[in-house]
């Protein structure tokens, strides 16, 4: 299955304490390398007074977990959270598998309906309706005529950097769909190319690519130039000549009878001789200085050493008889002994098990062994004083990554803080599993089936990973025990709702209810704290409509003056209407004769008005037709989700959002355990929160 990555500026990231530009969405199966490399190719450029063009690229990597081709779509996305320019990129990873099976990479890039133009959603993992599937291709197939240069001679791709101007970008996209598809199938997957490169790419990696006349890059920018082939090397061998073929010009005929010419090979550089120097007067000169220069430092060497023997006689000699050796000394019980230095103090107390009890003794040493360069005895000491103060208290201690060592298939405690807190209670696991596991406790989650396979000295991701499944299968479970009728229609009504607010549906009606300044509960698609729609019988939207505008005009009706075109245009908007844009020209007739008396109601007017003109009217007729259909959609929407909700309660809706909290959660938690390095934060819990 295809895997994709999404990465944009967001104030919160997929992965926990990520904000900016980060990650917001990616398939639970990507590998840690492969989105490592979709970060590293997520940069953008915004050009200053220029446009921002939209970069489609192709590029083939080689990872440890596999060969991968990526194809990347780059755009800009607005303003960001912080006001600051944002953009987004979408990346679709493909195995070559996959990618023999598939149309050209420009194609897919071009024509998939799949691709983000912004993410406003929270963070997420990506679910099977995000799948990239073959039939959301909205291709066509006639080749549209080009004025860039072919890329294929003779059936086979050629290397080529096109110089374009501002705009062009996705026109040269197009020409590459086409130039693709004049080679075999089996060869439109082998060409990397991008249609616009930045100065993060690396052009080297491109066969196809472009740049904007006149802007500079920091490297060159030039094609690909496939080196000449080299000429077999053959044996010479006496040219047979048939008796039927004899040569026919005077060229031909000496070329037959010319001389053989052997070419030697090139000498390599440490082959080639230089030419002997010749002896000048200042070469001369400059020799005989050297070597005298040479001759008086081994006769000042020579010198020094004598006089050093000399001067420092030997102080013994050696004896021929044999000397009878010293007696050794036993110390006695009430012989003083001399004191012990620093280090061994503190090998003592730790030796003995006396570091937690002696907390005071063991920051003193250790101290004093941080001024000498070895920080961890501080640190050790540090946290033993915490879990002395706290006594049998709940506390959580942080452990500083120096303090962790990675063995086989688990992660270790320092032997001296194992050897400490034994019998303390304490759990070991990362800082950021143990938050994840605090929100599953708070979602009344029984997180136990985690913590009870975690030891207070090692930790094994593969147990956590273990129990971590077992809380998905018992959330799964708990909301089997509803009624499993109920739950289907339920998680359709919440998908639909997402479906929605992703394709930026409800923005045209949103507006227009903002503009009438009507309650929250009086839109048509309010709903209530429990996410249920609060009037699921109201789905005519043209109806809806035309309330709003009885609601606001006719209470102010004699503030808006008696004009015969005012009156005429009130008459036409009492009617019955076949559609909602037949329905929104005859209140918009109203809106412009009418005039209010007081300053205060014609700003309002106008601002309605306004919004009104702006959501429905065109002075295209194909135009206003497609804004009927999506109006026309609404009403299709809200009521299927008017359906969808006869068949479930409340409950049913609470237990199903409540599940997705808790699996988006575990998913979470499942990512970090991937994410353990040398640079993990660690915590000692003792009586974790139930």
């Amino acid at each position: 299955m295809p895997l994709q990555y999404l990465h944009t500026s967001a104030k919160r990231g997929l992965e926990p304490g990520k904000s900016g530009f980060c990650c917001v969405a990616r398939d639970r199966e990507l590998s840690v390398d492969l989105a490592r490399e979709l970060e590293r190719l997520s940069r953008y450029e915004h050009i200053s007074g220029k446009s921002n063009p939209i970069i489609l690229r192709h590029l083939q990597i080689s990872i440890h977990s596999g060969n991968y081709h990526v194809l990347s779509r780059l755009c800009d996305a607005g303003n960001d959270y912080s006001k600051r320019n944002n953009h987004i990129a979408h990346h679709i990873a493909f195995t070559q598998d996959e990618a023999i099976s598939l149309p050209d990479p420009a194609t897919i890039l071009l024509f998939w309906k799949g691709w983000k133009d912004a993410w406003l959603e929270p963070p997420r993992v990506l679910s099977e309706r995000d799948n990239f599937e073959i039939h959301d291709l909205n291709t066509f197939s006639d080749s549209v005529k080009s004025e860039f240069d072919s890329l294929v001679n003779e059936g086979q791709p050629t290397s080529l950097v096109f110089q374009i101007a501002e705009g062009q970008e996705l026109d040269l996209a197009l020409h590459y769909r086409n130039e693709l598809l004049k080679l075999p199938v089996s060869k439109r997957w082998d060409i990397p190319f991008t249609n616009f490169i930045l100065v993060s790419d690396r052009p080297t990696l491109f066969q196809w690519s472009a740049n904007w006349k006149g802007r500079m890059l920091p490297f060159e920018h030039v094609a690909k130039k496939k080196p000449p082939k080299e000429p077999e090397a053959t044996i010479p061998s006496k040219p047979q000549v048939s008796p039927e073929t004899k040569p026919s010009t005077a060229s031909a005929r000496f070329v037959k009878n010319a001389p053989t010419v052997e070419i030697p090979e090139v000498l390599s550089r440490g082959a080639r001789r230089r030419p002997k120097r010749k002896w000048t007067r200042k070469r001369f000169s400059t020799a005989l200085n050297l070597g005298l220069g040479a001759m008086a430092l081994v006769c000042v060497g020579v010198i020094l050493y004598f006089l050093y023997d000399y001067k420092t006689p030997a102080t013994f000699a050696p004896s021929l008889t044999p000397q009878p050796e010293a007696p050794v000394s036993i110390p006695s019980e009430t012989a003083v002994q001399p004191p012990l230095d620093v280090r061994s103090q503190w090998n003592r107390l730790a030796q003995s098990n006396q570091l937690l009890e002696n907390s005071e003794d063991a920051i003193r040493l250790a101290s004093l062994l941080a001024d000498k360069g070895d920080p961890v005895p501080l640190q050790v000491a540090a946290i033993l004083k915490i879990a002395n103060e706290a006594a049998s208290n709940p506390v959580e201690l942080t452990i500083a990554p120096n303090l962790i060592g990675k063995a086989e298939g688990h992660w270790e405690l320092d032997p001296t803080l194992d050897s400490e807190l034994a019998n303390q209670g304490f759990t070991l696991l990362p800082q950021t599993l143990s938050e994840q596991l605090a929100i599953l406790t708070a979602q009344s989650t029984s997180a136990d089936r985690v913590y009870e396979r975690l030891l207070h000295n090692r930790f094994l991701p593969e147990d956590a990973e273990m129990g971590l499944k077992a809380l998905r299968r018992n959330a799964r479970d708990q909301l089997a025990k509803q009624n499993i009728e109920s739950i289907a229609p339920a998680k359709d009504y919440l998908e639909l709702w997402q479906t929605l607010s992703i394709d930026n549906r409800f923005e045209p009606i949103s507006k227009i209810e903002t503009a009438f300044a009507i309650g929250s509960h009086a839109g048509f698609f309010a709903i209530d704290e429990r996410g249920m729609l609060l009037s699921p019988e109201k789905t005519d939207i043209t109806q809806h409509l035309v309330e709003l505008y009885q609601q606001f005009l006719l209470p102010r009706f004699s503030s808006f003056g008696n004009a015969p075109e005012f009156r005429e245009a009130l008459q036409d908007a009492n009617r019955n209407f076949d559609s909602s844009i037949d329905a929104a020209r005859a209140i918009y007739n109203v809106f412009l004769n009418a005039q209010a008396q007081s300053a205060n109601l014609q700003n309002r007017l106008q601002k309605i008005r306004d919004q009104w003109g702006g959501t429905f009217i065109r002075n295209d007729l194909m135009k206003e037709t497609m804004i009927n259909f999506n109006f026309e959609r609404l009403a299709n929407s809200k009521l299927e989700l008017a359906r969808l909700q006869a068949q479930f309660d409340h409950q049913t809706l609470i237990g199903l959002r409540n599940l997705e909290g808790v699996l988006d959660t575990i998913d979470t938690a499942e990512q970090s355990l991937a994410q353990i390095d040398d640079r993990t934060t660690w915590i000692l819990l003792r009586d974790r929160p139930r």
